[in-house]
């Protein structure tokens, strides 16, 4: 091992040298085949305590192979996917300084994140990488009593999840897609190749090439949580005072209400449409309108809550608002359980009928209902009658 160690020195003062600067690209590929051949000096019983001495890798790799790799290094070689790992760390360190999400207009997950995309930008794919593998790893812990299997798929699912956001694989037009899942999912069925029986080689590629969507799988679903905590972590770094919080932690029905009681039958949305207006004692609120409402509170508790943030997310914020002022019984019974919007239909006084969706709300004492009446114009003076539907 020293020999090794004293090998590896002499390998990075080599190409550190002024005289090659030029050549300090190869890095990263050196850094990885060499820590690997340290990896294998250590798959024997007993040898994982020495992964410390492996003092002369950069962070955040030492920590890394240190955390991740090197106590799993024997289950990993058991199931023959340590040259899989290997490649992956290696197209990491290669490549791990690309923005961690994809900037480009083409990738579902780049609009999800539109709102936060360039903050983003700024957090490299390695330090999400890394960081996302972690995460799973403590997640499949947690979620499976007997994971010690689990561990070599975990990783390198968890390696391989975001290979798509590599500009040199994006860019090769060898994959006929914009989507990072399909790309990654491809770039990861490539490694595979030559290296039989590995039985969950199928289930890590469409775990990882569908990471971004609705599934019922399990694993699947710990990955997203995984990413999703790692997103945390990543935004709360650059919103100054503010904490992470899950919905039920910061939303406060009545400071809600307070707040959408000045739009009642006065703020229109871009299509000049009423956001609120009442009718008989109950407001007819535009469910975007309560999302965007329920926004602004989340911003002035100075809550990060990534279910605000992902435009994906937007349905299931809003279902959160709407149950949460159904539990606080102030939604109107015509709105069925587990809904958040009934559609109604409007019977204006000179004939005119129009159906269209609201979260019906009851007005209690906090409203002064003739003043909020009393604001009306336009169409809201001609309404008859609403009906659901």
């Amino acid at each position: 091992m020293d020999k090794m160690k004293v090998y590896l020195k002499n390998m990075l003062n080599a190409i550190s040298s002024p005289r090659i600067q030029v050549r300090l690209s190869i890095l990263p590929d050196i850094i990885g085949r060499t820590a690997f051949c340290i990896l294998r000096k250590l798959a024997k019983p007993g040898a994982v305590d020495s992964m410390n001495i492996v003092e002369i890798i950069p962070e955040p790799l030492k920590s890394f192979l240190n955390d991740c790799i090197g106590p799993y290094i024997h289950i990993i070689k058991m199931q023959g996917v340590l040259p899989v790992v290997q490649s992956l760390i290696n197209l990491i360190e290669k490549h791990g300084s690309a923005p961690s999400v994809a900037m480009s207009n083409r990738d579902d997950e780049s609009l999800d994140l539109i709102s936060v995309r360039d903050n983003l930008a700024t957090i490299s794919l390695k330090d999400h990488t890394y960081s996302v593998t972690r995460n799973m790893l403590a997640l499949v812990k947690e979620e499976y009593r007997n994971y010690e299997n689990l561990i070599p798929k975990t990783i390198v699912v968890s390696l391989a999840h975001d290979l798509g956001k590599i500009p040199e694989l994006r860019e090769s037009r060898l994959y006929n897609t914009s989507e990072h899942t399909m790309i990654s999912a491809n770039k990861l069925d490539e490694l595979f190749v030559g290296i039989d029986n590995v039985l969950w080689r199928k289930e890590a590629v469409e775990a990882v090439r569908d990471h971004h969507i609705q599934t019922d799988y399990r694993f699947i679903n710990l990955l997203k949580t995984a990413e999703r905590r790692a997103r945390e972590m990543e935004l709360i770094t650059f919103s100054i005072g503010y904490e992470i919080k899950p919905f039920k932690a910061w939303f406060d029905v009545d400071e809600f209400l307070k707040m959408l009681e000045p739009d009642i039958n006065t703020d229109k949305n871009r299509k000049n449409k009423h956001k609120a207006f009442s009718f008989r004692g109950i407001i007819y609120a535009r469910p975007d309108y309560l999302y965007e409402l329920a926004k602004n509170l989340c911003n002035d508790k100075k809550a990060l809550d990534l279910t605000f943030v992902y435009e994906l997310e937007t349905e299931n914020a809003i279902r959160l608002v709407a149950n949460a002022l159904m539990k606080a019984g102030h939604t109107h019974p015509s709105l069925q359980q587990n809904r958040y919007a009934q559609r109604f239909e409007i019977k204006f006084i000179y004939g005119r009928k129009l159906k269209d969706y609201f979260t019906p709300i009851n007005m209690d004492g906090r409203f002064d209902i003739a003043e909020i009446e009393s604001r009306k114009s336009g169409y809201l003076k001609a309404i008859e009658m609403i009906y659901p539907r």
